[in-house]
């Protein structure tokens, strides 16, 4: 392992060659000519500095230095909103289909969920975060929310959340959920109304107005009785909102992410795609399934959250915070400094399995 580079430059090198995440006693034995505590000097140094190595518990590091295809986190998105602000990520596309809570006839059997509904005040506390986040003039959000009569008190309070924003209403749409006879959905004796679908802009404009679909009728996926998450929407419609929506390499985020659908979608449109679900449960039985349809992913554990995330969006090492010592990190990025860090990009590869403890 003779070279002039500097040592931690040759660790680096070494450790870009492997599966990323390394024991000590590995760099030890390749690295046999150089002294233990020298060794153990330049890899502190490196996570110290939050640059390039994380230590991810005792006697384990991980190289960092990449930017990945697709973020989920397990957390509470009405928290975790506060930390994608702090890194000054910036979205193409925010889909918001909300635990809401409008009675009737709920539109999307959100009475199904087994977590608590966010009221119309919370949704205006988000919006006017989620604001902030879209790219351009013209980056799109899309608002889903039970169509009816029954419902339409209720939904009108989130709607009007909107009046409080600096957003404009681009267009309005539906998705009408059909039987696998090709028939509407319905409840009892009653067809099961439409859910509304509301696009806002900063500019008030559509990103594609020529190629943009407002009104689906579509299968709906299935039930929770039949495997399905209770407020599935369709992976056809999804990916036919991202792609009316964004434009190839755009960055997605649901901030709700419950069955992983919209996670398929953007990854098959070749969209980046940031999600963050409180689900244990969803993240379990239906998101890392989606994942697992693109290979195996990555696990990290982030304090009380878990992350699983693959291929190259949002990279760590600007948003690492204090305490690697306890391998805690408690904000994703802004995006990878070439400039700052040096030439990294591609250090972690496809298939790496990352645990912080």
């Amino acid at each position: 392992m003779s070279s002039d580079k500097p040592l931690l430059n040759k660790i680096i090198d070494y450790m870009s060659k492997t599966d990323g995440h390394i024991p000590l006693s590995k760099i030890y034995a390749t690295f046999k000519d150089e002294k233990k505590s020298t060794i153990r000097g330049r890899i502190n140094e490196a996570v110290a500095a939050k640059k390039h190595i994380v230590r991810t518990s005792k006697g384990q590091y991980m190289l960092l230095g990449a930017e990945i295809e697709a973020l989920v986190e397990h957390a509470d998105s009405t928290k975790q909103i506060f930390e994608i602000l702090k890194a000054n990520i910036y979205y193409d596309l925010v889909f918001l289909d909300i635990p809401y809570n409008t009675g009737g006839q709920k539109g999307g059997n959100r009475d199904l969920s087994n977590y608590a509904m966010i009221s119309p005040e919370e949704f205006q506390e988000i919006l006017l975060k989620v604001e902030k986040m879209l790219r351009t003039e013209d980056s799109q959000l899309y608002f889903m929310i039970a169509g009816g009569s029954s419902s339409a008190h209720a939904a009108n309070k989130y709607i009007r959340a909107f009046d409080e924003s600096s957003l404009f209403k681009a267009a309005e749409g539906s998705y009408t959920k059909l039987n696998a006879n090709g028939t509407q959905c319905n409840m009892g004796k009653y067809l099961m109304p439409p859910e509304k679908i509301l696009i806002f802009s900063p500019s008030g404009k559509l990103l594609k107005p020529e190629e943009t679909i407002l009104d689906f009728k579509m299968v709906r996926p299935p039930l929770p009785r039949s495997g399905g998450y209770p407020t599935e929407k369709p992976v056809e419609m999804l990916k036919q909102i991202i792609e009316q929506s964004t434009e190839v390499g755009g960055k997605m985020l649901d901030l709700f992410l419950g069955s992983g659908n919209s996670l398929q979608a953007a990854l098959e449109k070749n969209r980046k795609f940031h999600g963050i679900e409180i689900s244990q449960e969803a993240i379990q039985n239906h998101i890392s399934k989606k994942l697992s349809l693109f290979g195996e992913y990555y696990k990290t554990i982030q304090k009380e959250r878990e992350v699983f995330h693959q291929g190259s969006l949002f990279e760590y090492l600007d948003g690492v915070k204090n305490d690697f010592e306890n391998s805690s990190i408690d904000s994703i990025a802004s995006k990878y400094s070439e400039a700052e860090h040096g030439n990294l990009g591609g250090l972690v590869k496809p298939n790496q399995v990352f645990t912080l403890k």
